[in-house]
């Protein structure tokens, strides 16, 4: 899960401002808050958030299109059912998902090998649960439906990363069983703001639409990590796919060159097709607006590779296929 419950870049300047600035808020808050609680390690937690982040920075690191925008489904959520936003409800829950995101990428990196000094910083992990949960405390008596989301959810992202361990190959059932669960938590805020809007009817067309734009985010990190995950010797529906049909004396990446990568690409393109029908149901313009820009970034970064490999295919028709 190296691209989990990340946030991306909103519809326009004004929201990517707004956005950013949430962000930026939520993440010094929690640093203050790991300071002032974990007073010995607060400083290692806080290093270890910016040095995951490509740039160095742990603002700027959740704003990549290509990640998942667990920050922005809140708010669209409220926008599409209300045709506004709760300025101070999002700020809280922004607070409570990028808690909630540090403490999966932390526990997610010791489990699936990423870890570097993630074990150093395990105790830390019982108080970013702690900010994540808290959040709601405030908006949710301890009766309240929200709470059997919460929990389902909750557990369901925590189980998922055991669920792929015990597997040595993984079938299309498990892998949309797997995928979805990994963002499962992402339906946590989409619930709360559901709630607090009065609007807990709508939920279900969310949820399905968080569970296919789970899966294509994970067709997207198998497809681009596929060769990590092969030396790791990690199980993923992609190599599934590639050990199940390479020819007997070919190696994996000689057909990922040949065939592999065009058929993960494939999946990909009918799982975009998909999560782009359940956005124009939900009728919300800027899960849409999101959708064009995320396909238009996700072009850019494919087409010098889908140009390599068929000029790969060419020498080796040129060849004879040896």
């Amino acid at each position: 899960m190296r691209q989990a419950l990340a946030i991306s870049g909103g519809p326009d300047a004004v929201a990517d401002f707004s956005l950013h600035h949430r962000v930026a808020a939520s993440i010094e808050k929690l640093r203050n808050r790991l300071h002032t609680e974990l007073p010995e390690l607060g400083q290692d937690v806080s290093t270890w958030m910016d040095a995951i982040a490509p740039g160095g920075e742990a603002a700027n690191y959740l704003s990549d299109p290509l990640m998942f925008p667990i920050v922005q489904l809140p708010a669209w959520l409220l926008q599409s059912l209300t045709g506004s936003a709760d300025a101070g409800f999002l700020s809280d829950v922004t607070y409570s998902t990028v808690s909630g995101y540090y403490h999966v990428r932390l526990m997610d990196n010791i489990q699936d090998g990423h870890a570097t000094v993630e074990g150093k910083l395990l105790p830390a992990a019982g108080l970013l649960e702690q900010q994540f949960r808290g959040v709601y405390e405030k908006y949710f008596s301890s009766q309240h439906p929200f709470w059997e989301h919460f929990e389902r959810f909750w557990q369901a992202t925590s189980a998922s990363v055991e669920k792929e361990a015990l597997l040595r190959e993984m079938s299309l059932d498990d892998f949309r069983e797997i995928a979805a669960d990994k963002y499962a938590a992402a339906k946590i805020p989409m619930a709360a703001a559901a709630f607090h809007s009065g609007h807990a009817a709508s939920l279900p067309l969310w949820f399905r639409f968080c569970d296919e734009l789970a899966r294509a985010t994970q067709l997207l990190d198998d497809l681009l990590d596929w060769q990590d995950d092969l030396r790791a010797e990690r199980c993923t529906y992609y190599l599934s796919h590639i050990l199940g049909c390479k020819e007997g004396h070919e190696s994996p990446e000689s057909y990922v060159f040949r065939e592999g990568f065009f058929w993960g690409l494939q999946q990909l393109r009918a799982q975009t097709i998909l999560i782009g029908d359940l956005a124009l149901e939900l009728n919300c313009g800027d899960l849409i607006h999101y959708l064009d820009q995320r396909e238009a970034t996700l072009r850019l970064q494919l087409i010098p590779i889908q140009q390599g490999l068929e000029h790969y295919r060419q020498l080796r028709q040129i060849l004879g296929g040896s």
